[in-house]
């Protein structure tokens, strides 16, 4: 033995004459104990291994019931019509439950965009109905109206056989016809009361709405100041008092370029006017770009963009009427531009956006635009409607006709500006068909 150990350390130290044995047991000992405080250190991490084996394995356990009871929750479905049984699901390993879970979500996934598309292609059925249902309402307003003014021409119905032309008109028109003495009296206002704090100005602004159909205040002023000599500011004082004395009232409007109040006579104007000249009031401009227009803001951009085509532009006639800007299409649909604008042997057709059009609505509107022209202007009014809104739906639009090789082969091209770069003859986004993105600088028209 103590051969071995002599040898075995004359191994490990490397030395071929040894001669005291002491020294070969003292460094055996000390051998020894390295490897027993090695031995208990790997028994401690032996220790702390199998701990932590035994919490992984519990958490993996954790794991594979949580995936297992995922995957009956998604396979609900399959055993309430009885393609699963429960005692089966119980049976399977998790690979097999997870491949039918994934199989069965993958089915319910395909249902369900099956499920969406329908309802898009529905959604998108009843927007188009409603959309022509407009077209033709407009259609039949504009044609009643000349039938008003040529009573021999002849009354066309409407398709919805459901609701007579009387009905429509009567739905659609702003114009009624009153009794002048009985609309004179209202039930909660004494007039002969309140006419007597009535002074001239006042008269003089209620004739300017309901003789000339002004809405705007400087308009209302200048037709004022002809006959007065008052200031401008104490004008405008009066209507302030007289919309406090609800006699007019107010709306704001926004067009992107400027904003303002729209002024109209309340039930009470109304009634002093017709009280005092024994007549009704002539529509107010801002009644009638409602009635053409769907909406005060829409109409009054329409008429700024109007004025600023005519006198920036140069365009030697511009006209913003639905009757005049009437155009029959060769698929048997009509196209009524919001603004013609005429200029040597050139016409241009503007549409005034904001934003307020599905694209249903939008995409049927360009469609009839590039019947008629092969530039399309679009004006909004402000930055915020033409990047938000505008810009996807016409970007989407190209995309439905084909993409821009498709418009490209006709010749089209969609210009985009707000209502203070129109004033500056400036066109900001331009479509020219040329790539899918447009060009984004600004262009002078």
């Amino acid at each position: 033995m103590r051969r071995f150990i002599s040898l075995l350390s004359m191994f490990r130290r490397g030395r071929k004459n040894v001669t005291d044995e002491k020294e070969i047991i003292r460094q055996m000992e000390i051998y020894i104990a390295e490897l027993k405080n090695q031995i208990k250190i790997k028994s401690e991490q032996n220790e702390e291994l199998n701990q932590f084996i035994k919490k992984a394995s519990a958490e993996v356990q954790s794991i594979i019931n949580c995936a297992r009871e995922f995957c009956y929750r998604i396979l609900e479905s399959e055993i309430f019509v009885k393609n699963i049984r429960t005692d089966e699901m119980a049976a399977f390993t998790l690979p097999q439950l997870m491949e039918k879970a994934i199989s069965a979500n993958n089915t319910e996934q395909k249902q369900t965009k099956e499920l969406q598309k329908k309802l898009v292609e529905k959604i998108e059925e009843k927007s188009s109905m409603i959309f022509a249902l407009r077209e033709q309402i407009s259609q039949l307003q504009i044609k009643l109206e000349l039938n008003d003014e040529n009573p021999s021409s002849e009354i066309i119905r409407p398709i919805n056989e459901n609701q007579s032309a009387e009905e429509i008109v009567k739905n659609t028109s702003k114009e009624t016809e009153i009794a002048v003495k009985s609309e004179s009296k209202d039930d909660n206002i004494d007039l002969e009361i309140l006419k007597q704090e009535l002074t001239p100005e006042i008269w003089q602004i209620l004739e300017a709405i309901g003789n000339e159909g002004l809405s705007e205040q400087p308009d209302i002023i200048n037709y004022c100041t002809k006959n007065s000599k008052d200031s401008n500011a104490h004008k405008y004082k009066i209507i302030e008092n007289m919309i406090k004395m609800n006699i007019l009232s107010n709306k704001k409007i926004e067009t992107g370029r400027r904003w303002f109040y729209a002024i109209d006579f309340t039930d009470i104007g109304k009634s002093l006017f017709v009280d005092r000249y024994n007549k009704n009031p002539v529509e107010s401009e801002m009644q009638r770009l409602i009635r053409e227009h769907d909406n005060a803001r829409h109409g009054y951009m329409i008429k700024y963009a109007a004025e600023i085509l005519s006198n920036i532009y140069d365009y030697s006639s511009v006209s913003t009427s639905r009757k005049k800007n009437y155009i029959h299409l060769s698929n048997g649909k009509a196209c009524i531009p919001d603004i013609i604008a005429i200029k040597e042997q050139n016409t241009d057709y503007f549409e005034v956006e904001c934003g307020n059009h599905g694209q249903v609505d939008f995409n049927e509107k360009c469609n009839k635009l590039k019947l008629i022209t092969k530039k399309i202007y679009f004006i909004v009014p402000d930055l915020n409607i033409m990047t938000r809104k505008l810009m996807p739906r016409i970007e989407k639009w190209i995309k439905a006709s084909g993409g821009v090789e498709a418009l490209a082969q006709e010749g089209i091209t969609v210009y985009l500006t707000t209502m203070k770069k129109l004033a500056k003859q400036k066109w900001e986004v331009v479509y020219d068909m040329t790539e899918n993105s447009p060009i984004l600088l600004t262009k002078s028209k």
